[in-house]
């Protein structure tokens, strides 16, 4: 949301409740993907949270992150969808949850933007300046600071943006699918700063690093030729290619049709494609936790065992039942062979 959210779009966004994603398609699409994408969530985080190893690596660290972002995500915002998409009308609540429901949803999709983008910044310097993170006072500075640097800056903007500064908005094209406009986006400076800082400058890092990531660990498997330092990388890079991909699947239509309408794309043209493309970035929370799963080898390899381990649980808990069976039936026989004949 920037500047272009102007009085004309806000009038579309709040009168149309026509401008929507079918309730019923939202319903059965939130609640399907919401369910796979949450049991998938707990998995990673069971794994990355619990396992020592993993939880103190520090590439790790950000994807446990957006993983608890998720998980709010998942455990909040989107069942609060499908419940207001569960009837035909929409759900009755005081204008203060409707304002809570607008601010969590952007400040979730800020902060997960936000977050990613620095995660592939971060991911050079654990691949090629790991001796910035060598002690104590490094890993905080350039580790663990961006991010509760990121979280704190995140909430406390959003927090002024629709609670401090003063608005008289309508939540019914919300409620129907549609878009919460806050009044804050109307002046200039406030919402200039919003598309650019936390819109177009972070689609363009996840960009630009990813690029840039691919092409520094290509050319430096040709140069120096260190195939264990390569295979290393190699799976650092997955890592972050693969997940970028989503962000950038999924944000690039919020982030294009914002611009477009900046360039004279007209209001009643703009306002379908922001519905749309509202809908298609819930995709980075109910794809993340499936990407984060399969690009990490590590975590592939614990599924494996545990999925092995148990099958074999079951086979020898197979192989007792028919043993303790087969014992049982020649007892069986015996006792009827040798039990007195009734006359």
């Amino acid at each position: 949301m920037s500047n272009i959210v102007n009085s004309t779009l806000s009038d579309s966004l709040n009168s149309a409740g026509i401008i929507r994603v079918p309730q019923s398609v939202r319903f059965w699409y939130f609640i399907c993907w919401d369910i796979l994408s949450l049991s998938c969530t707990l998995f990673n985080l069971y794994f990355l949270l619990f396992n020592r190893t993993f939880r103190r690596a520090l590439h790790n660290h950000i994807f446990i992150v957006l993983l608890l972002i998720c998980l709010i995500d998942e455990t909040c915002t989107v069942p609060w969808f499908i419940r207001n998409d569960a009837t035909l009308t929409p759900w009755q609540a005081p204008y203060e949850f409707y304002l809570f429901w607008a601010f969590f949803e952007y400040f979730l999709y800020s902060l997960q933007i936000g977050l990613f983008s620095w995660g592939t910044i971060e991911r050079h310097i654990l691949i090629f300046y790991d001796r910035w993170l060598n002690t104590n006072k490094k890993r905080f500075f350039f580790h663990y600071f961006p991010i509760l640097f990121l979280i704190i800056y995140s909430l406390i903007y959003h927090i002024i943006v629709y609670f401090i500064l003063p608005c008289d908005g309508t939540f019914d094209a919300f409620l129907n699918g549609g878009l919460y406009a806050p009044c804050a986006f109307t002046r200039t400076s406030l919402g200039t700063w919003d598309l650019i800082a936390h819109q177009l400058i972070p689609t363009l890092t996840i960009l630009i690093s990813s690029l840039i990531l691919i092409l520094r660990v290509q050319w430096q498997k040709a140069r120096t030729h260190r195939i264990i330092d390569w295979k290393k990388q190699r799976k650092m890079v997955i890592q972050l290619v693969s997940i970028s991909i989503i962000y950038l699947l999924f944000n690039i239509p919020w982030v294009g049709i914002i611009l477009a309408y900046q360039f004279g794309l007209p209001a009643s043209i703009a306002v379908y494609g922001m519905v749309y493309a509202k809908f298609l970035w819930y995709n980075i929370t109910f794809f993340f936790p499936f990407v984060t799963c399969l690009s990490l080898p590590e975590l592939r390899e614990k599924i494996k065992q545990k999925l092995l381990f148990c099958q074999q649980e079951q086979r020898r808990v197979h192989v007792i039942q028919s043993t303790i069976i087969r014992r049982k039936v020649p007892q069986t026989i015996e006792q009827v062979n040798v039990s007195p004949i009734q006359t």
